[in-house]
C-alpha cells in the first residue's frame, strides 16, 4: 500500500506513464551506430577481438534514455509543433511560427529574405507587428 501512496506523491499518473510508452516506442537506434559492434563470428575457439554485444545494447539504451527525456523536458514525441485546442494566443504563436520555419526554411526558399518573405505573405499580420517593434 505504501508503494501505490507514494508512486501518486510523485505525480506519476496515467498520463505520464503514456507519454513514457509514446517516447520508449518512438527511440530509434540507427542500424550503422550498432553493426559495428555486433559480434559476427561464431567460430569456436577464435582468436580475434570481436564487439561487443553489450556494447550494441548500451547504444541502444542509451537512445532510449535520450527518447525519453526529450519526451519528459520539451514534449517531442507527443506534442508535434503544431498549436492545439486550449492554447494561450502566444503558445498559438509560437508553434504557428514553428510550423512556419519549418515551412519555409532557407534551404527550401533560398535565402533568409525569401523565406521570410514567405511567411509574412503566409501572415501578414505580422508586418504589422514586427514593424512595431523595430
Amino acid at each position: 500500500m505504501s508503494s501505490i501512496a507514494t508512486t501518486l506523491d510523485r505525480g506519476v499518473d496515467d498520463a505520464l506513464i503514456r507519454r513514457i510508452e509514446a517516447a520508449i516506442s518512438d527511440a530509434g537506434v540507427a542500424r550503422s551506430a550498432v553493426q559495428s559492434e555486433w559480434p559476427e563470428c561464431h567460430r569456436k575457439g577464435c582468436q580475434n577481438r570481436h564487439p561487443s554485444v553489450d556494447s550494441a545494447f548500451t547504444t541502444m539504451k542509451i537512445q532510449v534514455m535520450q527518447a525519453v527525456r526529450s519526451e519528459l523536458k520539451y514534449e517531442t514525441t507527443t506534442r508535434p509543433d503544431i498549436a492545439e485546442t486550449g492554447d494561450s494566443r502566444e503558445q498559438t504563436a509560437v508553434y504557428t511560427l514553428a510550423t512556419l520555419l519549418n515551412r519555409y526554411n532557407v534551404h527550401d526558399a533560398g535565402t533568409f529574405v525569401n523565406a521570410a518573405q514567405l511567411i509574412i505573405d503566409a501572415y501578414p499580420a505580422l508586418a504589422d507587428v514586427l514593424g512595431e517593434s523595430a
